[in-house]
């Protein structure tokens, strides 16, 4: 079986951030295209949306009020990293997640549910 794993990023507005959200509802739309096209071939799409990832790149001093009000928003209470994207995209990769395609999956601290 073929596997296709996106990652966009979080699912709310970001103000003045008009391209990452229309890049971002691209990516959605092409998962979904994607996964109603290559279904019968037996290979499944899917994209992970993470919140706000913490990086080395992206320390606490660099963000701006409205991304420290976007994290503070989440309900686990801690910053994101990326090896909270792991789990997901093993599983997405993996056989497990045979009967799965064309799926959004937040991994963003309880920030958006769906």
């Amino acid at each position: 079986m073929g596997k296709v794993a996106i990652t966009t990023g979080a699912a709310q507005g970001i103000g003045r951030a008009y391209a990452f959200g229309c890049a971002r509802e691209g990516v959605v739309g092409l998962t979904r295209a994607l996964a109603s096209e290559l279904g019968a071939d037996n290979i499944t799409v899917n994209a992970i949306a993470p919140g706000p990832v913490t990086t080395e790149a992206s320390n606490s001093s660099d963000m701006t009020p409205e991304m420290r009000a976007i994290i503070d928003a989440q309900v686990i209470g801690r910053r994101e990293t990326p090896d909270d994207l792991v789990g997901v995209a093993v599983f997405l990769a993996s056989e497990d997640s045979r009967f799965i395609t064309g799926q959004v999956i937040n991994v963003d601290g309880g920030l958006n549910f769906r």
